[in-house]
């Protein structure tokens, strides 16, 4: 049977309730897209919702950001074309094609910049870097969802987590730290011990570091004891005679979490 998505009438919407269903498409993966379209096609599918996304995109372009632009451009295209030929149809040829031929594929310029801005931050820390290393890899996650490169969006899961625990740290902000945890968490998804095992003890390392920077700031000892069963798992990969550094490193960390625990649990 063939798609019956229809225009929808242009009727008056509230604009903030439209600026959240774009932004909950903005933030969705690629199955999850295609839900919301469906779901609320009668907001979605009205020209006001591809307006405003155009008016984003101009808003990028004036602050000289192609990539973002681009990216808000390709979100507009996609309701029209969902509009004109159906939601379901539209989908399914997207699913049909390579993954750099997507309508909405990661800017690999995007990526440079949040290499460079991770460089940076290890020279010259700094809140401002750290918050641009979260909104990038928010914006990166949204162009490569999981589905469509897993290796790819468990690293940027990471990058995100190391980002949120940086600024966690250097704000002594909780929230912030358990955002970080987060990230990890969705990243240890698709980085099992199986599949990749030195990413994944890094991953399990990094977020030990998180964990025992929210469990220093809360006190909280069941946090520190995350952080060392976070360090243990590490050093399942982290040998002492495949990695000495890292295995020292951790070791390191896990001594102290464990000094740690005594007096709080006590």
């Amino acid at each position: 049977m063939a798609d019956e998505t229809k225009a929808v009438p242009q009727d008056d919407l509230d604009e903030e309730g439209l600026r959240e269903m774009l932004n909950a498409l903005l933030a969705a993966e690629f199955e999850e897209k295609q839900r919301l379209i469906e779901s609320e096609q009668n907001a979605l599918l009205n020209p006001s919702a591809e307006a405003m996304l155009r008016t984003s995109a101009e808003d990028a372009i004036a602050r000289e950001e192609k990539d973002t632009a681009a990216f808000f451009g390709a979100h507009a295209a996609l309701l029209v074309a969902c509009r004109e030929h159906g939601t379901a149809r539209v989908f399914a040829d997207m699913r049909e094609q390579a993954k750099n031929d997507y309508a909405i594929e990661m800017p690999e310029a995007l990526l440079q910049e949040l290499q460079a801005l991770v460089g940076e931050a290890r020279e010259r820390p700094s809140r401002d870097n750290f918050e641009q290393q979260i909104e990038l890899c928010e914006l990166l996650l949204h162009a490569a969802p999981r589905d469509w490169d897993p290796e790819l969006w468990a690293m940027l899961q990471d990058a995100k987590g190391n980002a949120l625990g940086a600024l966690g740290a250097w704000t002594s902000d909780a929230d912030t730290l358990a955002r970080a945890d987060e990230a990890y968490q969705e990243a240890l998804k698709e980085r099992t011990r199986e599949r990749t095992p030195m990413e994944w003890a890094g991953t399990q390392n990094n977020l030990g570091i998180a964990l025992q920077d929210l469990g220093d700031l809360t006190g909280d000892a069941a946090t520190l004891a995350r952080a060392g069963e976070a360090y243990s798992e590490a050093l399942l990969e982290y040998t002492r005679d495949r990695a000495p550094m890292l295995w020292a490193k951790v070791q390191n960390n896990l001594g102290i979490v464990r000094l740690k625990l005594g007096p709080v649990i006590n």
